[in-house]
């Protein structure tokens, strides 16, 4: 893995939430810096709501995921002998949590560590649904929001950067003990040099372009041409790529997204995943598939929501 930041180094850090509704998705956005430090702290929040289960019925849990054909997982662990300490020094992380947010008793959630190109440190994701682990993800990355608040938990995991000019990714899920149940929303697509609003809205509104519009990481207008790159020239980029100027994406008429937040006559907009969107530069080669029979990369199976700046009077 990079020495420099698999996220946006930032002397600042900035926080904006909605508050969870059911029809509403959960919006939560966050620069921050990579450091041990704060990956340390995610850790500590995680051992706050460990399930107080001893470390064999933990790993029998654990063993138990590895072992259903049914799930994907990890494939070069030997669930016979998993749980020894890992002796890897570039990924000196825990191999697995077994977590229970509310401490009922009911394990809802099992982490399984995974290795990734860099290599980088992620995670396997397995929620308890309705009383059996289903997979619900895998990415390199890290915990940037853990909050349990009543009948619900909040998870966000930021896929790490390997590339300067790859956008932003927070994954969200969202996790009901009542129903014992989880949703996983799209992901949030940004620019890593995007101008985030200090607040967002408690009630996002969902909105229509009424006509095509670009959608920009600041809200100021910079159609500046882009530079082109030759081929072969690697590492050209200091933040995330755009089409031109301050430009991430362009979308036709009709297209629909929610208005997180307003500024002097902009909207910070969220997009809604395959509404009119002409092009974008925002991607991610993590979040991407890659077809043999073509030689092609190709686009994420399910499609994020893309955030950026655009005119109020864009939309109706």
């Amino acid at each position: 893995m990079k020495t420099t930041s698999p996220l946006l180094t930032l002397t600042f850090c900035l926080i904006i939430s909605t508050v969870f509704a059911q029809k509403t998705p959960f919006f939560h956005l966050k620069h921050t810096p990579y450091s041990e430090k704060g990956s340390q702290q995610m850790k500590e929040k995680l051992r706050k709501y460990e399930a107080k289960l001893s470390e064999n019925e933990q790993l029998k849990i654990v063993r138990g995921i590895l072992t259903n054909k049914h799930l994907k997982s990890p494939t070069y662990y030997k669930p016979a002998t998993f749980g020894k300490p890992n002796k890897d020094e570039h990924m000196a992380e825990r191999l697995y949590w077994v977590l229970d947010f509310d401490q009922d008793k009911t394990v809802d959630l099992v982490l399984i560590f995974n290795t990734y190109f860099g290599p980088t440190p992620g995670y396997y994701f397995y929620f308890n649904n309705k009383g059996k682990f289903e997979y619900a993800y895998d990415n390199a990355g890290q915990f940037v929001l853990i909050r349990h608040k009543h009948t619900h938990t909040f998870l966000q995991q930021a896929v790490f950067i390997i590339d300067e000019q790859e956008a932003e990714i927070i994954q969200t899920f969202v996790y009901n003990h009542t129903s014992q149940s989880y949703v996983a929303s799209p992901k949030l697509y940004y620019a890593s040099q995007s101008k985030l609003p200090k607040k967002i809205a408690r009630k996002p509104s969902l909105v229509t372009l009424i006509k095509a519009s670009q959608a920009r990481h600041s809200p100021q207008v910079d159609d500046t041409p882009a530079k082109k790159i030759k081929e072969g020239e690697y590492h050209q980029y200091k933040a995330t790529k755009t089409l031109w100027g301050n430009v991430v994406a362009k979308y036709a008429k009709g297209a629909k997204g929610y208005v997180l937040a307003t500024q002097n006559g902009w909207a910070f907009v969220a997009f809604l995943p395959d509404s009119k969107l002409i092009k974008t530069s925002l991607r991610h080669g993590m979040d991407e598939g890659y077809d043999q029979k073509n030689n092609q990369i190709t686009p994420p199976k399910v499609s994020p929501y893309i955030c950026g700046w655009v005119p109020q009077n864009s939309f109706r």
